[in-house]
């Protein structure tokens, strides 16, 4: 029978021999590890501190849409001017125009033609408008249709019914494409 000291000195010279052998336990206890000592695709999110992985250390081209979950981006994770007409199927050219001011005079309504700032705008190009107003009297303004008529200028169609005693404004904001 083994003596209570001579096993522990077995359990202990085991224990010394396994960690000087294994390269695992020696990274470990030297707190390195370099990419030779991690298996390929082992380096998953929880292995991760927050914030260590930014744009300098991802490789051009290593990211598509297949690593990117629906839904995740949103606007505020796209810098200013990133996207453009080349980055949109399809869309050949983009323009967003300067939002534009629409006075309707006090106590009228009716359908009339518009015209809004589109600086590079061709005649049979595409117009997508928005308006926004805070009317507190009277119908709210509707845009029925949005089109090219006059080089450098979207001419919106809208329909409007104020009963306010002085006049309204609506703002028009427009983006014009050719595809």
């Amino acid at each position: 029978m083994i003596s209570l000291k001579v096993g522990g000195i077995i359990v202990a010279a085991f224990i010394a021999g396994a960690f000087v052998a294994s390269p695992e336990l020696r990274a470990y206890a030297a707190n390195t590890v370099y990419s030779t000592d991690i298996v390929d695709g082992q380096v998953k999110n929880p292995d991760l501190a927050g914030n260590a992985v930014t744009y300098s250390k991802i490789a051009p081209g290593s990211i598509d849409g297949s690593k990117i979950v629906d839904q995740s981006i949103a606007s505020v994770d796209i810098g200013p001017d990133a996207v453009g007409a080349s980055e949109l199927k399809g869309v050949s050219r983009l323009i967003f125009g300067a939002p534009c001011t629409i006075t309707f005079l006090a106590k009228s309504g009716g359908l009339g033609s518009f015209d809004c700032p589109a600086p590079g705008a061709k005649i049979g190009d595409h117009v997508v408008a928005t308006l926004q107003s805070n009317w507190v009297c009277g119908g709210t303004p509707l845009l029925y249709s949005a089109r090219v008529v006059y080089i450098d200028k979207a001419t919106l169609t809208i329909s409007w019914d104020t009963t306010c005693p002085g006049a309204e404004n609506v703002q028009a904001s427009v983006i014009v494409y050719q595809n």
